[in-house]
């Protein structure tokens, strides 16, 4: 187990393999010694050794499962990095493009340096030694009565976009814990109080993409599953139907963009 390496860790029950298999062990004594002597090296290995302890004693129902010798939740490399400091995540950014240059050519790698630099992008080097763009979201499944909360539409620049019918979710910004995300999107994006709904718990999700820079992309959607206590008023529906040219009309369900109200596409 990982988690031995950055903390006290009590293994508990035994392991017993049923098939041949290699064994891998690393002294952490040892470890100590090679990572010091490279001072990039250090830095981000204490950080990265940082991030994995909070993970390990923040685990605990509703937001994760508890720790075991088998998984930490949100341990995933993607997910550690993604939680880093902008300053590790350009060195480990650089370093993947540089090893892994040769596999997605010249031109998408000065592109991707570009954004990592810029701290537009997060990239690691995958287990196949190629580059992955990593993306980190926070989705909310807020359930009432049987019912679901769906986006439907969103304002901006003054004016009602029809957007399908999907989950409210953000993008989790750079070092952003998953329960600082949630609370943005609630109270910022949604205008729910936190004493209005109750997480169940919070369920990962991993998708890789294609990209147009010739790197994989690496989708890590933290899907909150929550109920609500409360009401949530949204738009009307006949606000988003009345907005110009919109391609949309709403259910017969409801009346209001709320639980259980959706927009589906209008019949050609």
């Amino acid at each position: 187990a990982e988690s031995a390496l950055w903390s006290e860790w009590t293994h508990v029950g035994t392991l017993q393999a049923i098939l041949p298999c290699q064994l891998l062990t690393i002294e952490p004594d040892q470890l100590l010694e090679s990572v010091q002597q490279h001072i990039v090296v250090r830095n981000i290995a204490q950080e990265y050794s940082g991030t994995f302890h909070r993970r390990i004693v923040t685990a605990k129902p509703p937001h994760a499962h508890y720790p075991s010798d088998l998984r930490v939740p949100w341990t995933d490399q993607g997910d550690l990095v993604y939680s880093m400091s902008p300053e590790a995540q350009r060195q480990i950014g650089l370093t993947a493009i540089k090893h892994a240059e040769n596999t997605m050519g010249h031109q998408g790698a000065v592109k991707l340096k570009e954004e990592v630099i810029a701290g537009k992008s997060v990239v690691i080097l995958n287990s196949r030694g190629h580059a992955e763009r990593v993306v980190s979201l926070v989705i909310l499944s807020m359930m009432k009565d049987g019912r679901i909360l769906y986006q439907v539409g969103e304002v901006k620049k003054g004016e009602i976009v029809p957007k399908g019918c999907v989950l409210p979710a953000v993008k989790r910004l750079r070092a952003e814990v998953v329960t600082d995300g949630l609370k943005r999107l609630s109270e910022d994006k949604m205008g729910l109080d936190q004493d209005s709904f109750e997480v169940d718990h919070i369920e990962d999700t991993i998708e890789e993409k294609q990209s147009a820079l010739g790197v994989r992309s690496r989708y890590l959607r933290k899907i909150v599953h929550a109920r609500l206590w409360g009401t949530f008023r949204g738009l009307s529906c006949r606000q988003l139907i009345d907005a110009e040219d919109t391609p949309f009309e709403p259910c017969a369900s409801s009346s209001r963009l709320g639980l259980g109200s959706v927009l589906a596409p209008r019949a050609a």
